[in-house]
């Protein structure tokens, strides 16, 4: 299994995304630089796309967000690697069936990738292991060692900041968009306020 690197900016978006809609589900994909073939030995998350947090298995309109999220990355390099989800009840942090699909769907075309599902009970700007860790061995998802997940410090002091602004506000994820193409789903506002830290 791979050792699983996530920076600031991917981590201060995910958290951002489940601090802004605390009372639903949420989901969005993770990315990394685009792999040679085979297994990684270690895979550097840089980034993350928030999804949607309404209900998250509407086949179409997640479609769409994984075809432009896609085609940005091959234009950047970049490779879909992993998903995340925080499911709607506080006590429930185990993959679903919706979370099991995507997640496959992009470890199909990313070996090795993960699956991140958020510990509710755990959000907080002082908590370094707010979800845990799933990576495929077979056909099935199994837990990993949160030990083989390493968060930037800088993500960690990064969110703390971003928590007590409270720039979850200014978060966008894919439902945003389609309400309005004027919300960008690649989060410009948000990179900008962690490049800046």
């Amino acid at each position: 299994m791979a050792e699983i690197n996530v920076n600031a900016k991917a981590y201060c978006k995910l958290l951002l995304h489940v601090a802004k809609y605390p009372h639903t589900a949420v989901n969005g994909v993770l990315v990394a630089p685009r792999q040679r073939e085979g297994d990684p030995k270690t895979i550097n998350i840089v980034d993350c796309f928030p999804f949607f947090h309404t209900p998250l298995s509407l086949a179409p309109m997640l479609e769409v967000a994984l075809s432009q999220v896609d085609a940005y990355c091959k234009e950047q390099g970049l490779a879909m690697c992993g998903y995340y989800q925080a499911n709607e009840h506080e006590d429930d942090n185990v993959p679903n069936e919706v979370a099991k699909k995507i997640a496959e769907k992009i470890v199909d075309s990313y070996p090795g990738g993960c699956l991140l599902m958020v510990n509710n009970k755990r959000i907080s700007s002082e908590q370094r292991d707010i979800y845990t860790v799933y990576q495929k061995k077979d056909t099935n998802w199994k837990q990993q060692d949160i030990n083989r997940c390493n968060i930037d410090e800088a993500g960690l002091e990064a969110a703390r900041a971003l928590l007590e602004q409270r720039s979850y506000r200014q978060l966008m994820d894919w439902d945003n968009h389609l309400d309005d193409i004027i919300n960008d789903w690649k989060n410009p506002i948000i990179n900008e306020q962690i490049s800046a830290m």
